[in-house]
């Protein structure tokens, strides 16, 4: 996979295109960010986005131009952990949720993410969408799914927001290949009808028009009612109601609807309406199909990408647009192809035989690239002296031996100072003899010690200027690793001052 730098035009995808190049390791430049438009440049919640960003990953470097119209964005490594942020009023939770989720299987500690601000809002997907559909895909990739969760604290409608949620993922290994290839029945229907500062009696009124909308489909139907006021109820009044449906293969469907914002131009919706619409999308939705709810195309499409190198399969219902440009995104960042076929060819090949629903659905073919999670913990070592500022010494032994902090030599070695050279010792390990150099790291340069914990996991254990280099049986001199090492820093330097 190629490193270099790509260039976007426009505002579209801004996010994706973010969150790629930090998954890639490519930095990125998007130019020309409404450049036409009477207010150029990014909006505050891209500004947001960038500085959500910059919290979950360590080395970020973004630089933005002063009319804002072009980002050069320099991503960093991914280290998620514990973070707080206010989303602002501008844009819901999930617009800020969509890149955390994408991010968190690769980061090195835990997340646990509070986000504050719109948690439902009529044109965008809720939180309760999310936490119904999104989490359930999430599974299919990961062993551990004991800490993955999503909990809305307090719900926040627009136009004032006070909304807040938590979003947890435990670290993960690797993304398993996943082969979903089958879709099953409708087995059971659930939902929630959700009021803040407003009647109870409204979310009773949805939940019986939705019923009345899903009868005569399925019977197995139960919707529960979310009644929050004071400060889980957020700033502002609204109501909605979320529905989603159920397969006999764990495939999950969501539809829903919501009143409009208070103050918002036009006709307000009255709970009948919004039951009997929650119900109408959540049917479409079903007619769609596939294995994946159309919102998570997404997610589905990128894990694949980023999982286990070996073939992942995927029935999806009617590509979006969004996940057309997904699957464009991941050939240009990882330049990684995916495979679609007629999704009618699996129903053929089984002898199975789709009654109703749409016929445009596709079945997507990924070779994972094997994304690795590496997780770097730094530690300090163990100081053995009683001055704070005086580190032990740090020792280069030629043989595998495990140590806590800085090389515990004391109970191997027995060292005397050799006549020939102050800086040289003599020494025994293990029964055989072994001469050291304490050896000056070149200004500017410093020894990083690795201990690796395990595949993948390693710990920094000190940063140094100078270590005692040991080798077996022969003086040390420039045969030595750690020598050779610090001659080629030499020669470069001197090669570079003749220049």
């Amino acid at each position: 996979m190629s490193h270099e730098e790509l260039v976007f035009e426009g505002c579209n995808f801004f996010r994706l295109r973010l969150v790629y190049s930090i998954l890639s390791g490519r930095p990125v430049t998007i130019r020309n960010i409404r450049s036409e438009d009477s207010a150029p440049g990014i909006s505050n919640y891209e500004s947001k986005l960038i500085s959500l960003l910059e919290k979950l990953c360590n080395g970020t470097k973004v630089e933005i131009n002063q009319t804002g119209t072009q980002v050069r964005f320099r991503p960093g490594m991914i280290s998620g952990g514990v973070v707080n942020f206010d989303c602002g009023t501008q844009k819901c939770i999930s617009y800020f949720l969509e890149p955390v989720i994408l991010l968190s299987p690769f980061c090195k500690t835990p997340v646990v993410v509070k986000l504050k601000g719109i948690t439902n809002h009529p044109d965008e997907l809720s939180v309760d969408a999310m936490k119904a559909c999104w989490l359930k895909v999430y599974n299919k990739f990961v062993l551990n799914d004991e800490k993955l969760d999503l909990k809305i604290i307090a719900r926040g409608f627009a136009p004032d927001g006070g909304g807040t949620v938590i979003f947890t993922a435990p670290i993960v290994k690797t993304l398993r290949p996943v082969q979903r290839t089958t879709v099953g029945k409708i087995c059971k229907i659930r939902g929630q009808a959700y009021v803040s500062k407003v009647s109870p009696s409204l979310a009773y009124r949805m939940v019986d028009e939705a019923k009345k909308a899903l009868h005569g489909f399925i019977s197995d139907v139960f919707i529960t009612v979310d009644q929050r006021k004071g400060d889980s109820g957020g700033n502002s009044p609204g109501y909605g109601l979320v529905l989603t449906a159920e397969t006999t293969e764990g495939v999950f469907y969501h539809g829903e609807a919501m009143s409009q914002p208070k103050g918002a131009s036009g006709d307000p919706l009255v709970p009948e309406d919004i039951g009997h619409m929650a119900a109408t999308r959540l049917m479409e939705q079903i007619y769609r199909g596939g294995a994946v709810d159309g919102s998570a195309q997404v997610l589905a499409s990128t894990f694949m990408a980023l999982g286990q190198k070996d073939v992942s399969t995927f029935i999806f219902g009617p590509l979006a647009i969004y996940g057309i440009h997904v699957l464009r995104h991941l050939k240009e960042f990882f330049e990684i192809e995916f495979k679609l076929e007629d999704a009618k060819t699996i129903g053929k090949v089984k002898g199975e035989v789709r009654q109703g629903g749409s016929q445009e659905g596709v079945l997507l073919k990924a070779m994972g690239m094997s994304n690795k999670m590496v997780a770097i913990k730094v530690v300090k070592g163990k100081e053995k002296k009683q001055d704070e500022n005086e580190k032990p010494e740090l020792h280069w032994i030629p043989c595998k031996a495990e140590f806590t902090g800085p090389a515990n030599v004391d109970a191997y070695l027995i060292r005397e100072k050799s006549n020939s050279n102050d800086a040289a010792e003599k020494s025994s390990l293990r029964g055989r003899d072994i001469e050291g150099e304490n050896v000056k790291i070149p200004e500017g340069y410093e020894i990083v010690v690795l201990n690796n914990k395990g595949k993948d996991v390693y710990v920094i254990e000190d940063e140094r200027k100078e270590v005692m280099s040991w080798e077996w049986d022969r003086s040390t001199g420039d045969k030595t690793t750690i020598h050779r090492a610090f001659n080629c820093i030499k020669m470069a330097e001197a090669l570079a001052n003749d220049d």
